[in-house]
This record gives structure tokens, sequence and C-alpha cells, in this order.
């Protein structure tokens, strides 16, 4: 269990490093567009791409750090209502709910990587393989299926 720990905070980190690095480059990408608009009068159509891929990176990106957080949405209104074996099973339910959307995630996303790939798609400005804007979802399914079981065994280890 140590090491899944180690684990989870290495891939964490991994994570929130990787968001900040996207979302600095996300503001210089932006601004960059919005001054060569409307000071230079001269838009520029790579930095538009770009900045769309980066913001799916960062959305799917952001979502599976906030998952490792254990700060996704949730709804405290039943919570707040159940006694300690009661919101064990609400919170055993949650991870179950959690494991299929991030199955889902990563069933999709490799259908999407694949077709890309056998399609040999590219992005229209960039000329970048579609695959690598698509690796984006399994990568972020893979984590949040991580994050999840992590916390189930940690709810199982503290019920014990």
């Amino acid at each position: 269990m140590n090491t899944l720990i180690k684990a989870h905070k290495l891939v964490k980190n991994v994570l929130k490093y990787s968001c900040f690095v996207i979302m600095t480059s996300l503001l210089v990408i932006v601004c960059w567009q919005v001054l060569a608009r409307y000071v230079l009068n001269n838009p520029s159509s790579i930095s538009e791409e770009l900045s769309r891929l980066l913001l799916m990176w960062l959305g799917l990106l952001g979502a599976a750090y906030t998952t490792g957080l254990g700060s996704h949405i949730s709804i405290d209104l039943i919570s707040l209502k159940l006694n300690a074996q009661q919101l064990d099973k609400l919170k055993y339910f949650q991870f179950i709910i959690m494991g299929l959307v991030s199955f889902v995630l990563l069933r999709g996303g490799m259908f999407l990587v694949d077709n890309a790939m056998s399609l040999e798609q590219k992005t229209p400005v960039l000329e970048i393989p579609q695959s690598f804007v698509y690796i984006v979802i399994p990568i972020s399914g893979v984590c949040m299926l991580f994050f999840n079981l992590v916390d189930i065994l940690k709810l199982g280890e503290s019920r014990d």
C-alpha cells in the first residue's frame, strides 16, 4: 500500500506540473493571438489551433488531477444526512460510477487514437497527427482509474 501511496503522489505531481505548464503556455499563446489579431492585424491560425489543443489537454488532465485530489464535483445534500456505514456504501457507489466513467474514457479514447492512426489524420494547421490530440483522453482515463483504485483500497483499509 505504501508503494501505491508514493505512486499516487507521483502521478498527482506530474499532472499538477503538466497542468501548470499547459496553462502557462495557453496564457502566452492567447496573449500572442490577441496581440497579433488586434495590434498587428495579422491573426495567427497556428496559435488558434494550438490553443484549442492545449485547452482540451488542460481540461482532461485537470479533471484527472482533481480526481486525484478527491475534489471532483459532488453533491453533499445526501451525504450529510447519512450515518458512517451508509456513507461508506455511498462512497463505494461513487467509486463504481467514477470507475465506469474512467473506463469509458480509456476505451473511447483508445478507439479514437486507433481510428486516427489508421486513417492517418492530421490537424489542419499544425499538421500533427490527430492521434496526439486524442491520446490525452485515455491518459486521463488511466489516471482516474488509478486514483479510483487507490481510493477504494484506502477506504477498505480504513474500515479494518
